[in-house]
């Protein structure tokens, strides 16, 4: 016999018994047990972004998710109770729709792919490019074929966006209307000023195509590995929002980021963006190197990001949606790491 379940948005309330099913069911999830990342991804305008199913007055089910803009979201950490019936996630999906919530997911489990094949959603895999700068030695990164490919376009100019007031200033809001799910200035100022670990500290950029008009807003962030040699450095584009098109006219930028910065190579983890425009700014997609994904600790392996997309047309994705690009908490707290 079907199980009846009651299924409903999560109340601020709910907000430990959530923790304490991800521990029982699943594992400790940074997300969850984290304080700061739980009331940062979920907490919205005293809310709580999780909807819960519940049966007997247990949480059998929960699923969380993230605002985009409007009624765009990203959904978080899908776990159902073992035992349960195989149709709670399908109805926990449902549950979404009946919202009206345009939604997709990006680094979703592999174990849950079925359900929204079974929906008839798109499933997919993020392309990994990299670009890498001639080096003698990598120590990020593992390299069997070198391949150095240099782009010094510089027609257009590249601006950093330092502050909120400078976003309203300097981006047309047009340049979030391209492609779904859709951002604003609220998602971004969030999202990148307001990140609650400062030693993630993103930085935003504008590409200028003409005086006063800007096309792209583009996020970077540079991170420091540890490695058997000392501390290596990269960079990692994380967003990108607007025309893509327009990166060809800036690959000098992308160049001195390189030299000035000393990095073993910038990477992108995307979909939805023309292979060759990638290729023609100097990234590659090549699993023959190893380009790691996981950098702290450093773990030398190429990793998938499977994303499913819900609903949208146009659909873009980047590394830095939902809840994919974090820092490793248990790893930075083991060593006192932590940056308050």
């Amino acid at each position: 016999m079907e199980q009846e379940y009651c299924i409903r948005q999560a109340v601020l309330e709910d907000r430990d018994r959530i923790a304490d099913f991800f521990s029982r069911e699943w594992k400790k999830s940074q997300t969850i047990n984290d304080s700061r990342l739980f009331a940062y991804y979920y907490v919205y305008d005293n809310e709580l972004n999780f909807v819960v199913a519940v049966r007997k007055d247990e949480i059998v089910g929960a699923c969380g998710f993230i605002e985009a803009s409007g009624r765009d979201v990203w959904i978080s950490n899908l776990l159902v109770k073992k035992g349960e019936s195989p149709t709670l996630v399908l109805q926990i999906i449902k549950f979404f729709e009946d919202k009206g919530l345009n939604f997709c997911g990006v680094g979703i489990e592999r174990n849950t792919q079925g359900f929204y094949k079974i929906l008839g959603y798109e499933i997919g895999e993020l392309r990994h490019y990299y670009k890498l700068f001639d080096r003698e030695e990598y120590k990020v990164a593992t390299i069997t074929e070198k391949q150095i490919y240099t782009n010094m376009s510089d027609q257009y100019r590249v601006i950093s966006i330092d502050s909120e007031q400078m976003l309203f200033d300097r981006i047309d809001e047009s340049v979030f209307s391209r492609h779904r799910p859709r951002k604003s200035y609220e998602y971004v100022m969030k999202r990148y000023f307001y990140f609650p670990y400062r030693h993630y500290q993103y930085k935003l950029w504008a590409i200028e195509i003409s005086a006063g008009k800007v096309s792209t807003l583009f996020v970077t962030r540079e991170q420091e590995v540890s490695t058997q040699d000392g501390i290596r450095k990269v960079l990692r584009i994380v967003d990108i929002i607007g025309s893509e098109t327009e990166l060809l006219g800036i690959g000098r930028f992308f160049e001195e980021q390189g030299r000035i910065n000393g990095y073993e190579y910038i990477d992108c983890w995307c979909y939805g963006i023309d292979e060759n425009i990638m290729k023609e700014l100097g990234f590659i997609h090549n699993k023959a190197n190893i380009i790691p994904d996981r950098l702290e600790p450093l773990e030398k392996n190429n990793e998938e990001i499977v994303f499913f997309n819900g609903n949208y047309h146009d659909f873009r994705a980047f590394r830095a949606d939902g809840d994919r690009d974090r820092p490793n908490i248990w790893y930075h707290e083991s060593l006192n790491e932590v940056a308050e």
